[in-house]
């Protein structure tokens, strides 16, 4: 049976959980694993003409017959999974499968306020982006081994490490920031927007979180052990999800403007917790999932970018609007450039293309970012540019473009690719050439069944 990895092969936002749920209900598959991200992400899915937005939760927990995993590589904030969990049986979603790594790790009050705090005082020109979730202090704090995983909340020692944690971070709020305890404390209430509660002492902060803690205990369980014995028997297929894109890689993206965490599929295995051979690679399938054009949300290079009506229109056609914050996207031609370093980067075996629909409200041509522009020279290599002219040339690059002509219908009732007009074919082409691979799904529409199979 398959191991897939389902990879954004943009800067998120791509349509992966559409993707993710497509290949789940395929029938091959016995579990999702999400191996990285937390509640900065968000995946939309779309079951029975109702929307559902994921943000830490797999994409598979809309199937009572496939495991859901969250594995080490994630971060959790306890009160989002409650929130999550809570909304999906309002739904009527009850009869799921849910286990969690123990050896992932906790979100804590801290952590959000200090991702705030430190995006606020950064000079403009040096902004992130960042959602404000507490992505980065959370890695730090993992990294530099001073974290508190889900594992610790079955131990009795988790309120002494919990207090002795917020000592420690008291000082760097009091020295750094200018946060007095007293402060301290109201900020947290203002941070989870609690106007009739009062947090008098760190006892009571406390109490507040274990609150959400409590409920996902249930769900903690040793995922890498009964991940490899899934693999061994091979009886099951296992999709492994991914979260964000390869251009928010924290190694291999437009860094700084990155997330904290490895998007990409080589740190597919390390963030499910099993051995990148645990099935023969003949077996692995990587499956890049490219919208049909660009969206960024943050700052940061973004090539193909111009203020013209294309971000406009694309935006209203596409509701190009954060699942996890809300925030408009900047809308942008497809960059094949990107593409092509994504493909390389991560090995896509098959891609797979989504909301090629909303590209029927262009008229004329759509614009296809061919190459870069850059110190008077063109460049055909994203990754190039990013290793010999950095950030700062990277962002002075202008995409050269070509066009392809406009197909101007509704293609949203189309289920066979040879049916799709001849220019967004012409389209389709063009992105599988950069990629390097041919695309096994076309999405024309956010329902389950409005996808080519390719």
């Amino acid at each position: 049976m398959p191991l897939t990895i389902i990879i954004g092969a943009q800067w998120g936002d791509e349509g992966k959980g559409k993707i993710t749920d497509l290949e789940a209900s395929s029938g091959e598959y016995g579990y999702v694993v999400r191996y990285d991200g937390g509640n900065n992400a968000g995946h939309t899915v779309v079951h029975n003409q109702q929307e559902f937005k994921l943000h830490i939760i797999p994409s598979g927990i809309l199937h009572s017959d496939i495991k859901n995993i969250i594995g080490p590589g994630t971060v959790v904030d306890t009160q989002v999974l409650t929130e999550e969990l809570k909304a999906l049986k309002e739904a009527g979603i009850t009869d799921f499968q849910l286990t969690i790594s123990p050896k992932a790790h906790l979100v804590l009050p801290w952590h959000r306020l200090l991702d705030g705090i430190q995006e606020e005082t950064r000079l403009s020109a040096k902004k992130i982006g960042t959602t404000k979730r507490g992505m980065g202090p959370v890695r730090a704090d993992k990294h530099s081994r001073s974290g508190l995983r889900v594992g610790d909340l079955l131990c009795d020692t988790f309120k002494n490490k919990f207090m002795f944690a917020y000592e420690e971070k008291k000082k760097i709020f009091e020295l750094i920031y200018g946060y007095p305890g007293s402060v301290l404390l109201e900020a947290f209430e203002n941070l989870y927007d609690l106007p009739d509660f009062t947090f008098l002492t760190v006892e009571d902060l406390f109490n507040y979180y274990m609150d959400s803690a409590e409920n996902i205990k249930q769900f903690i369980q040793d995922t890498s052990n009964e991940l490899h014995r899934i693999l061994k028997a091979g009886n099951r297929g296992v999709l492994f999800e991914g979260a964000q894109g390869v251009l928010l890689d924290l190694d291999h993206g437009t860094y700084p403007f990155v997330t904290s965490a490895t998007c990409g599929s080589n740190g597919a295995f390390q963030g499910a917790g099993v051995a990148f051979n645990a099935v023969p690679m003949e077996q692995v399938r990587v499956v890049g999932v490219v919208k049909a054009y660009s969206t960024r949300i943050g700052t940061g290079p973004f090539p193909t970018f111009r203020k013209n009506e294309f971000d406009g229109l694309i935006r209203k056609a596409g509701n190009e609007y954060g699942a996890t914050t809300g925030r408009p996207r900047m809308c942008a031609p497809i960059d094949l450039p990107l593409l092509r370093y994504a493909s390389r980067l991560n090995g896509f075996t098959e891609i797979a293309i989504t909301k090629l629909d909303i590209l029927s409200c262009l008229e004329g041509s759509i614009l296809v970012g061919l190459q870069y522009s850059c110190l008077s020279q063109n460049y055909r290599n994203f990754g190039y540019l990013i290793c010999e002219h950095e950030q700062c040339a990277l962002d002075g690059a202008k995409a050269v473009f070509g066009k392809v002509s406009a197909w101007g219908a509704d293609i949203t009732e189309i289920r066979h690719k040879e049916n799709l007009p001849a220019d967004a074919l012409e389209y389709v082409k063009k992105i599988e050439r950069a990629c390097e691979v041919k695309a096994t799904y076309i999405s024309v529409g956010p329902e389950r069944n409005q996808t080519i199979s390719c």
